[in-house]
């Protein structure tokens, strides 16, 4: 339990840095770019929440890692959004989708990494 409570801290200090650095504001929350005309980081955004919904949290990192990698618009703030949200979610909400906090952690490394971002991660270790 006490792992798991210092993890999360983690979590949402990396993602409360990230999102102060690059976006001027502690708040994640992903922001709709479009109502009437959604874009592909919209959609995504959508299609993420519906899979999280339905507990399929591995498929839906896996969607958010597909299109990262593919260079969508917004994937910074999609990223922190995703991890943000899947941090809230309680220990049994998550065992229940299969997924841990430890890997709520890796992925956001591996999101920041992926995004050519890891020296934010070593900057914000170097002020804890």
């Amino acid at each position: 339990m006490f792992r798991n409570d210092y993890v999360m801290r983690q979590i949402d200090s990396l993602v409360m840095v990230v999102s102060k650095i690059f976006f001027g504001r502690t708040n994640p929350v992903y922001e709709r770019q479009d109502e009437i005309s959604p874009t592909s980081g919209d959609r995504l955004h959508d299609e993420l929440m519906d899979l999280v919904d339905m507990n399929r949290i591995n498929e839906a990192e896996n969607l958010l890692f597909e299109h990262m990698g593919a260079g969508i618009e917004g994937g910074l703030s999609l990223a922190l959004d995703f991890y943000h949200r899947l941090n809230l979610l309680t220990d049994e909400q998550l065992a229940a989708a299969a997924f841990s906090r430890g890997e709520i952690d890796a992925g956001l490394r591996d999101a920041v990494d992926l995004l050519g971002l890891s020296a934010v991660l070593e900057n914000s270790a170097d002020t804890e």
